[in-house]
């Protein structure tokens, strides 16, 4: 109940002692888990200064940044990763991950599906069916366009359809702590 509190001590703890690993890393902790992901960078960053924690930072940064929307902004973060830990294992991975950030930002298909959940969450689903499905077909793993076309189909009074794309976006759902908007959307459609 005092996070705030204990961050910026551990802050000024960090600024005292620059290069103590232990700080630094309980401050890029405390940060995320109090959604203050930009601060967390500023730290992640110092962390990896140290020679002995580049690879854990730039692990934990990579991290980070494969939970982030595929968007132009987000793009430049990946490619800020990727000028900064470019000769590390996990930056090989983060050069892997920009081709395909890159090659979805260039796919029309993708680019509609965008639009479709757009549409969706501003209640025009049936004008986003299509587009969704399309997007669902090129991209099976995509949790957004699948949760979002069983939104659309749902609206549309298809039970049946929307429960088997809830339970898709389920299913392929990355993080464990997200799992719980699928799992709502399937007990109420039942």
């Amino acid at each position: 109940g005092n996070r705030n509190n204990a961050i910026a001590q551990l802050q000024s703890l960090a600024e005292a002692y620059p290069s103590h690993a232990p700080v630094l890393s309980a401050v890029v902790s405390q940060l995320f888990t109090a959604d203050r992901p930009n601060e967390a960078l500023v730290y992640l960053r110092r962390l990896s200064q140290l020679k002995s924690h580049r690879a854990s930072a730039a692990t934990r940064e990579y991290e980070y940044l494969v939970s982030l929307p595929i968007d132009s902004s987000n793009r430049e973060r990946w490619r800020d990763f990727v000028d900064t830990y470019g000769d590390l294992e996990v930056g090989v991975q983060g050069r892997e991950e920009l081709v395909r950030f890159d090659a979805k930002l260039n796919d029309p298909v993708w680019q509609g599906g965008r639009q479709g959940v757009q549409w969706v969450e501003n209640g025009k689903g049936a004008e986003a069916v299509q587009q969704l499905q399309a997007a669902v077909t090129a991209y099976p793993d995509d949790v957004e366009f699948a949760g979002a076309l069983g939104i659309a189909y749902l609206r549309a009074g298809d039970r049946a359809l929307a429960l088997h794309y809830f339970e898709q976006a389920k299913a392929k759902e990355p993080r464990i702590d997200r799992t719980y908007r699928w799992v709502s959307l399937i007990g109420s459609t039942r």
